[in-house]
């Protein structure tokens, strides 16, 4: 039975929460993600062969991502946001350098779930689409979790 291959980018989930709240009309300051549940939704009762998680670092989120380590057992891939930007840098590049690990490293297609929020890149061939699409090219089954309106909230 296949495996399953957890890619998840925190800020893109996070991110699509509020904007979900938002959209319902409720507040979406102090928005949580309750991760050990959202993993065991990626995992959808099959084995975990590997979790990949990546993030940015302001500093009062560090409780955030010890926790997230906590409960899922998934240490995140963390990176300093830009000086003059203050956006991340590289978060999206990290987690594709894991998919593409992940389709050398393993012998027989397996499955990746990809937890995100946008589609940044689709047009140009570039960024998780074009990533997912060399895994779904070598037999890998793929499965997207999204929020519905994330794309327009994103910077």
């Amino acid at each position: 039975m296949p495996k399953v291959h957890v890619f998840w980018d925190n800020s893109n989930i996070y991110i699509g929460a509020q904007a979900a709240l938002q959209k319902l009309g409720r507040r979406s300051a102090g928005t949580r993600i309750d991760f050990e549940n959202l993993l065991k939704l990626a995992m959808g009762g099959r084995l975990l062969a590997r979790g990949h998680c990546v993030g940015s670092v302001p500093p009062e989120v560090w409780a955030v991502w010890v926790q997230l380590a906590k409960k899922t057992g998934i240490k995140p891939e963390l990176f300093e946001r830009g000086a003059a930007s203050g956006k991340e840098q590289a978060v999206d590049q990290a987690l594709q350098v894991q998919m593409l690990r992940a389709l050398v490293d393993e012998q027989q297609p397996q499955v990746a779930v990809l937890l995100t929020g946008d589609g940044r890149g689709y047009a140009d061939g570039v960024g998780f689409h074009a990533d997912l699409k060399r895994l779904y090219d070598k037999g890998w089954a793929i499965e997207v979790l999204s929020w519905e309106d994330t794309r327009a909230q994103m910077p």
